[in-house]
């Protein structure tokens, strides 16, 4: 995760909007999904924020509480 103030966050979009998008689409998930609160300078940029495997052995298993 990145945290990035708003000018950090604009450049970021006008330069690598794929990017960006991407972490948008994360950041959506973590909240909608996980019920995460973030805060608007967090940008995921992996593909496993806040997510917990719970069983070491079997990484393709998740759950969310909702």
């Amino acid at each position: 995760m990145v945290l990035a103030d708003a000018s950090l966050r604009a450049s970021l979009k006008a330069q690598y909007p794929d990017c960006f998008a991407r972490c948008r689409k994360r950041r959506s998930f973590m909240i909608d999904v996980l019920g995460i609160d973030l805060a608007e300078e967090v940008l995921p940029l992996s593909n496993t924020p806040g997510i917990v495997a719970p069983f070491f052995l079997r990484p393709n298993q998740i759950f969310a509480v909702r």
